[in-house]
């Protein structure tokens, strides 16, 4: 029997990869790295290094990484989180080398806004 939440997150992984080959990118899943994006796409204009969420938030852990995560100049992170199901992604950070930036308007074009960030809390080691 399959893992529903790999499935889950499969599938926002797959609808991610997609929507940005619709808009130009050559995209790919980094499929079982386990490393911090789950989809890296490319175009002439830009690269674009996203962590996909499905369901529940992303923990602080998520968080920190994405953010301290250094990355080649002119690369953009984001965040795409999708509590909602597939066609309501959510964009809680965006950033490049340099920091926070505003969110490039080929996100508006699929339907990708930004959200709150994610509630800061403590995190217990026990």
């Amino acid at each position: 029997m399959p893992n529903r939440q790999y499935e889950k997150g499969y599938r926002g992984e797959l609808y991610t990869r997609d929507a940005l080959r619709k808009i130009g990118f050559k995209a790919e899943r980094s499929a079982a790295s386990h490393g911090p994006w789950d989809v890296v796409g490319v175009r002439g204009d830009a690269v674009v290094l996203v962590q996909c969420k499905r369901g529940g938030r992303p923990t602080p852990c998520d968080w920190k990484t994405l953010t301290e995560l250094q990355t080649p100049p002119g690369a953009i992170k984001l965040l795409l989180w999708m509590p909602d199901g597939l066609q309501q992604g959510r964009i809680l950070y965006c950033a490049d080398q340099s920091g926070d930036i505003s969110l490039p308007a080929w996100c508006a074009s699929l339907g990708w806004q930004y959200g709150p960030p994610p509630r800061q809390q403590a995190l217990r080691l026990s």
